[in-house]
């Protein structure tokens, strides 16, 4: 670290560099960024990443007891460092929209999906009955009907156990155990309930609850109209899911993402499916990025990296959206502790980036930032 016996006239000094128009732009557009792995999430499926189309759907009452409700998932990560400087804490990432791209791959129109733009109540899930069944099955009394024609599609934040993490996890890393059984699988969907904690959403309709996922797709045409719900899903469409920013648990996930360089989702589905998945397939199939049909996943987002509002009243370390002294004093602070979260953001000429050193380049940038606002 570089020895300052003054900071007051470092400060002076900075602040001439600081009016030089040295100023970077702090909002960041990423556009239709390919996921940095795609597999399909399926007990007895792609174990490599290899596959070129990824199904969800359900197994519900199909008689057998290894599955989660959410049988067949797609798991998509964005490496996103490549675009957002990673490691600042997620206070400093202010999510402004985050869009995940998915193409269907329909290769019979007969036996496609319908489009559906909303959530359906976890009982309309409940079991219809079956008499024909062995043993027949009666119809959950509990169970209402669907409200409109088809099953949504929806984007959910990604858990994970077995020792590993959002970072971790790989195309060739396993499932699960090697006995599927519900609950077990490496990575899974979660949502937030009221309470702000964290649930695996995987068995929903089992424990009986609504999910609150990050998005429900709303669907487009291969040449990029607006499909009407109720539409027939057809080769080549897309699916846009819009993260609903507004909630602050789903800003908040992103946000945590960006800090570690990584954004993992998972699309899921609750499509009934026979067979094992192969009946007819009337639930969706995803293009992955081994697809050479066209177009697969992609993910669009516009952030703004906030890197000097971190001090709040008392000169405590907190984001509090006011530019002032607090934050000067914070950043102070942190830069004499050598905090290289915080302080570490300027090399050589003023530039924004990090370089393992606390000098004036860093007093430099977090002026320009402090002045250019968040």
């Amino acid at each position: 670290m570089t020895t300052v016996s003054h900071p007051s006239m470092l400060l002076l000094g900075c602040l001439l560099a600081a009016s030089s128009g040295q100023a970077t732009a702090q909002t960041i557009s990423i556009d239709a960024l390919a996921p940095s792995l795609d597999r399909w999430m399926y007990p007895f499926g792609d174990f490599t990443g290899t596959r070129t189309a990824a199904p969800t759907y359900t197994t519900l009452y199909s008689g057998y007891t290894i599955f989660d409700d959410r049988d067949a998932q797609y798991l998509a990560a964005f490496n996103t460092a490549t675009q957002v400087t990673a490691g600042f804490l997620p206070m400093q990432y202010r999510v402004q929209s985050a869009t995940v791209r998915v193409t269907c791959s329909v290769a019979d129109a007969g036996a496609s999906f319908i489009y559906d733009p909303t959530l359906d109540p976890v009982s309309s899930y409940f079991d219809a009955g079956d008499p024909t069944a062995d043993p027949p099955r009666a119809a959950d009394p509990l169970r209402t009907e669907d409200p409109d024609a088809g099953r949504p599609v929806e984007l959910f934040a990604v858990g994970f156990r077995g020792g590993f993490t959002p970072t971790s996890f790989a195309e060739n890393s396993p499932f699960g155990p090697a006995s599927p059984q519900p609950r077990t699988r490496y990575a899974y969907p979660v949502d937030w309930d009221g309470s702000g904690i964290e649930r695996d959403v995987s068995n929903n309709v089992t424990d009986r609850f609504d999910t609150s996922p990050l998005s429900v797709a709303a669907a487009f045409t291969s040449s990029g109209d607006p499909m009407t719900a109720g539409q027939t899903v057809l080769d080549g469409a897309e699916l846009k899911l819009a993260v609903d920013t507004s909630r602050t648990v789903n800003a908040d996930y992103i946000a945590r993402s960006l800090a570690q360089g990584r954004l993992n989702v998972l699309v899921s589905s609750l499509h009934p499916a026979t067979a094992f998945g192969a009946g007819p397939v009337s639930y969706p199939v995803f293009r992955t990025r081994e697809s050479l049909l066209g177009p697969s996943t992609a993910l669009s987002l516009v952030v703004t990296l906030c890197i000097p509002d971190i001090g709040a009243a008392g000169g405590v370390f907190a984001a509090d959206g006011n530019l002032d002294n607090n934050d000067f004093v914070v950043f102070i602070d942190r830069f004499f502790a050598q905090d290289p979260v915080t302080a570490d953001i300027g090399v050589t000429g003023g530039l924004f980036g990090r370089d393992g050193r606390f000098d004036n380049n860093d007093f430099i940038v977090f002026i320009d930032r402090f002045f250019e606002g968040c």
